[in-house]
C-alpha cells in the first residue's frame, strides 16, 4: 500500500470509528461487493459523523504524517469525495461562511 492510500485509509478508519452507528472500515472493505466496473461498493452512506470530528480527523492525520500544506487540500477533497461517512452538521452552530470562500477583491477590467 502506498503512503497516500495508507493516509486515506487511516482517516476512513477513524471516521467510521467515530460515526453513528459505529463502523469498522476494514470490515466494510472486506465485505464490500464489487460492481461491474470492478469497483468496491461500500455502504458508507449508512453512517454519519459530525463535521467537527471529520475536520479534526483530517487535520490530525495530516500532522501525524507530516503532509505538506500544499497537499492537504487534495487529501481533504479525496476523503470527502471518497467513501467517508455522511457529514452531520451541528444544529447549535449558525451557518458560518469561511473568509476564504468570500472574494472581497474587485477585479477591474484592463480597459478602465
Amino acid at each position: 500500500m502506498e503512503r497516500d492510500e495508507k493516509i486515506l485509509y487511516e482517516m476512513y478508519r477513524l471516521a467510521f470509528s467515530h460515526s453513528t452507528p459505529r463502523g469498522n472500515f476494514d470490515e466494510l472493505l472486506a465485505n464490500a461487493t464489487t460492481n461491474r466496473l470492478g469497483q468496491k461498493e461500500i455502504p458508507f452512506m449508512d453512517y454519519e459523523c459530525e463535521a467537527d470530528i471529520l475536520e479534526d480527523i483530517i487535520e490530525r492525520t495530516m500532522v501525524k504524517y507530516d503532509v505538506p500544506e500544499y497537499r492537504r487540500r487534495a487529501f481533504s477533497t479525496s476523503f470527502y469525495l471518497g467513501c467517508s461517512p455522511k457529514t452531520k452538521m451541528s444544529k447549535t452552530k449558525k451557518n458560518i461562511v469561511k473568509k476564504s470562500v468570500i472574494k472581497h477583491d474587485i477585479i477591474k477590467n484592463k480597459d478602465e
